[in-house]
């Protein structure tokens, strides 16, 4: 099975809004198959992304439970949350036509927040000058 980033990225957003520590405060996305969430679960617990508890059920699959982020969660969907930013991303993995490690997506992401930062400093020094010539 291939890990889906986007999934990734909805479950981020999926525990940050959630109310409380608790499971059940967690809306995951419906439109995905019960196989598919437990396994990009898995993986980003894994990953170091989230904390998920395993639940072990008779005569099914074992099932995993997501309820928190990680400090590293947070860092990773920080640095993807802007939709102008993911968009890139993904720009950038369909030309390369390569699967991209969570490292070179994580890079590429908080360069392009950085560069967006730097841009909104300029103009918010740019426009309290104006504001304000005498200020320099």
């Amino acid at each position: 099975m291939k890990r889906d980033m986007a999934l990734v990225r909805t479950i981020l957003f999926a525990l940050e809004a959630s109310k409380d520590n608790e499971p059940a405060s967690v809306h995951l996305p419906h439109n995905v198959d019960d196989l598919h969430m437990n396994y990009h679960i898995r993986l980003m617990k894994e990953g170091g992304l989230i904390h998920a508890i395993e639940m072990s059920r008779s005569m099914y699959p074992t099932a995993w439970v997501p309820h928190t982020l990680t400090w590293a969660g947070h860092e990773f969907l920080d640095a993807v949350r802007d939709p102008d930013i993911w968009n890139a991303v993904q720009d950038l993995e369909s030309r390369s036509q390569l699967p991209l490690p969570i490292s070179i997506i994580e890079a590429f992401a908080l360069d392009a927040l950085g560069r967006k930062v730097q841009t909104s400093l300029q103009g918010a020094s740019a426009l309290k000058v104006a504001q304000n010539p005498l200020s320099l």
